[in-house]
């Protein structure tokens, strides 16, 4: 009963930030109203795809069901985020 707090380490404070880029990017580009090229469209994907990844590695080192696993919800959540925020925006 009496387990011990669960502790917050900074990389896992770095890695819910980094998890979320994506999202801030896209919403910042759409909002200054910029024209996205197609190779940069490309870019940013794979930097969101990239960044997600990378942030589920920070949180879940040494478990790699779970790196995929949260790798695969921070794109989606990512992308639900993108899409109706910046389809609402308009």
């Amino acid at each position: 009963m009496n387990e011990p707090p669960c502790e917050i380490k900074p990389s896992h404070v770095l890695a819910v930030v980094l998890a979320f880029l994506p999202s801030l990017v896209m919403l910042l580009i759409i909002e200054q109203h910029v024209k996205l090229w197609p190779d940069m469209m490309r870019f940013l994907i794979l930097l969101g795809i990239g960044s997600c990844f990378w942030s589920s590695y920070l949180m879940f080192r040494g478990r790699p069901v779970y790196i995929y696993l949260c790798g695969v919800f921070f794109v989606m959540l990512n992308a639900v985020i993108s899409v109706f925020i910046g389809c609402t925006g308009f």
